[in-house]
């Protein structure tokens, strides 16, 4: 079939969606804002377009928390938190670009530390993320100060309570990002492909300033979001008929 066909039944998949439910394109707002309801949905990215018209993913279950607890003596260390209200979100206009957290308080002095975790769920319709893509925007620590990101990812669900992935074991993925405060050796991008596509992405992302040994440690954010390899155009097929069979079904 030509990949034009592909893609316009894709289209009609996402169209036939958005009839039933649609949501608010995600702003550029602080995390605040996507932390008011604990049902909040937003559209971001766009895998594809036909005639004009935009597939998008969406995105929900944020979370957030942070703390300067030392946890080699369990006691604060003085370390500047950023708030919700603090922290810039930037959603991804295209599939591959990172789901962007940043904030001029992701800088910390000598002797101290504080540990992020951010969590959503990346959920589109039918199952077209191949992979997950991750990047670290660093203003580069000064050694033995450093930073570290960590993305967890549950593939096909989002993370249960407890921080349970329901499919176990083979459906965690794990990127690890990090600055040493030197200058080569760092890792600032890494990106997994999933065994197999899926259609929700549970993503928990803990972010680590660390300067308990000295130094400095100073990034502008970090980054997360599908990868930029599409699946065949067979598979968009099959995943696009698929979606539609299950919308007429429940409007049956």
């Amino acid at each position: 079939m030509p990949l034009h066909a592909v893609l316009t039944l894709v289209f009609l998949a996402s169209s036939a969606q958005a009839a039933t439910k649609s949501f608010p394109l995600c702003p550029v707002l602080p995390l605040s804002h996507y932390l008011q309801s604990a049902t909040y949905e937003c559209e971001f990215g766009e895998l594809l377009r036909v005639e004009g018209n935009p597939f998008r993913f969406t995105v929900k279950d944020f979370s957030f928390s942070a703390t300067d607890v030392n946890p080699s003596t369990g006691l604060p260390t003085g370390a500047p938190i950023a708030t919700s209200d603090q922290i810039l979100v930037t959603p991804a206009a295209l599939l591959g670009e990172p789901f962007r957290f940043e904030s001029p308080l992701f800088d910390i002095g000598p002797f101290q530390y504080v540990k992020y975790l951010f969590g959503f769920t990346v959920d589109p319709a039918p199952p077209i993320i191949p992979g997950f893509e991750a990047q670290l925007f660093t203003e580069t620590p000064v050694f033995p100060g450093n930073a570290t990101l960590t993305f967890q990812l549950c593939r096909g669900s989002k993370w249960m309570e407890g921080q349970s992935c329901p499919g176990g074991a083979d459906d965690i993925y794990t990127l690890e990002l990090f600055h040493t405060g030197l200058p080569a050796g760092n890792v600032l991008n890494q990106a997994v492909v999933f065994a197999s596509p899926t259609n929700i992405v549970g993503v928990l992302a803990e972010l680590v300033l660390d300067t308990r040994q000295g130094g400095t440690s100073q990034i502008a954010g970090f980054g997360g979001g599908a990868s930029t390899h599409l699946p065949e155009p067979s598979t968009l097929l099959l995943c696009a008929a698929g979606l539609v069979a299950l919308i007429l079904r429940s409007r049956g």
